[in-house]
């Protein structure tokens, strides 16, 4: 099949959405399909990083960027001629696809990855909370030949967004099983400036209220009392005020800021900074404080599949791979104190982390990039069989 995946941003900027298309591309190729992707802007500078699959980086003109963006896929498309396109987001990349749809005479796959379909109105939190953006992401779900849930919240978004529940695919995302196999911690220590008796706990999420990232804090800084040489390691994009509470507290000893870490390309030699952290880490924790604030957590499947115990917060998307007392704790959302419990129990009880990071490691084999992109395949297989039908039936 000669597959398009539309997207708005891509590698070398570092988010969950950014690396499930990679990966998906890479899978696709593998198993013999075509896979392009095309769409983000940024192309200079960036045009000659090889992903392993083609990239099309096209110029945005900021004051019309809808017009733009359907002036590009419309003729990116008609030229090129694929079986099926794959919107990952439903605003822009899913609704602009569907403005095109009966001229390009395409099927239509739109994969929402969670701000672009949840809503949090109590922090502000959704795309949908626009007017103007709401009515397009749901004109774009409703006129999809199919979307895809990643977890129950997701699924229930496009439900409120006026999708037939039966109409949804149940598609999660995956993890590379083999890039955080092995027990290689790398220079992790060195580079945080850690001992190497410290018990690290990890967390990956680019800085928002919803990520709950100030309770974790709080959490860890009571840890200490029963567990003193915790390090808690927060990796994603921060705020600088976030930054600034954390020293004037007294924190910055224990709590490090990574930043966004590379992802090594495909044949690379380079070191792999992320999967060594999560491969040294002890605990990994979901922190996020609202339900609708995760999808399903990419970071998560990431540190399970590494060897960490997951700490997740009682919302859909942790709950949904993370069972109380199987592969991880499951702590009440927003709560400090119980958080904080839950952690120094975990980390004095090393036969328990260890048994419950065991359960998570099997959990994660079973959402390998290789299943996951077998079930896109067989998506897009049966609708462009029937769009083949159709066309039959016209003629």
């Amino acid at each position: 099949m000669k597959i398009l995946l539309y997207v708005n941003s891509h590698l070398p900027q570092i988010g969950g959405r950014e690396l499930v298309v990679h990966n998906l591309a890479l899978q696709f190729i593998a198993k013999g399909h075509e896979a392009v992707l095309a769409g983000p802007a940024g192309f200079r500078g960036k045009s000659n990083v090889d992903y392993g699959y083609p990239v099309h980086r096209w110029p945005l003109l900021s004051m019309l960027p809808d017009m733009s963006r359907m002036t590009a896929l419309a003729a990116f498309s008609l030229f090129n001629r694929f079986d099926v396109i794959h919107a990952h987001s439903t605003y822009p990349c899913g609704y602009i696809a569907h403005r095109l749809r009966h001229l390009l005479r395409t099927p239509l796959v739109i994969t929402p990855h969670g701000e672009d379909i949840n809503v949090v109105p109590e922090i502000g939190f959704g795309q949908r909370l626009d007017p103007v953006q709401k009515r397009k992401i749901e004109e774009a779900v409703r006129g999809a030949d199919a979307t895809t849930a990643i977890s129950d919240t997701i699924a229930a978004s496009l439900t409120d967004a006026g999708v037939q529940p039966d109409t949804i695919l149940r598609i999660p995302n995956g993890v590379d099983l083999q890039r955080f196999a092995g027990n290689r911690i790398g220079s992790t220590f060195a580079r945080f400036q850690l001992p190497e008796s410290a018990k690290i706990v990890v967390s990956i999420g680019n800085f928002h209220p919803r990520k709950g990232h100030r309770v974790l804090v709080d959490a860890v800084a009571l840890a200490r009392n029963k567990v003193p040489d915790i390090a808690l390691v927060i990796v994603g994009r921060t705020s600088d005020e976030f930054c600034a509470e954390v020293e004037r507290q007294g924190h910055a000893p224990y709590v490090k800021f990574a930043g966004t870490l590379p992802v090594p390309m495909p044949g690379s030699t380079a070191e792999d900074p992320l999967a060594d952290l999560l491969r040294a880490a002890k605990l990994y924790v979901s922190s996020s404080i609202d339900e609708g604030a995760e999808g399903l957590s990419l970071a998560l499947l990431e540190a399970m599949a590494a060897g960490a115990c997951p700490v997740v917060t009682n919302i859909s998307g942790n709950r949904d791979i993370v069972g109380h007392q199987r592969e991880g704790m499951v702590v009440p959302p927003g709560n400090a104190g119980a958080m904080a419990e839950t952690i120094a129990e975990l980390l004095n009880n090393d036969h328990l982390v260890s048994e419950y990071a065991g359960n998570a490691m099997a959990k994660a084999g079973g959402y390998g990039w290789d299943k996951v992109a077998d079930q896109y395949l067989k998506a897009y297989g049966d609708l462009a069989r029937a769009y083949d039908h159709r066309r039959q039936g016209q003629a």
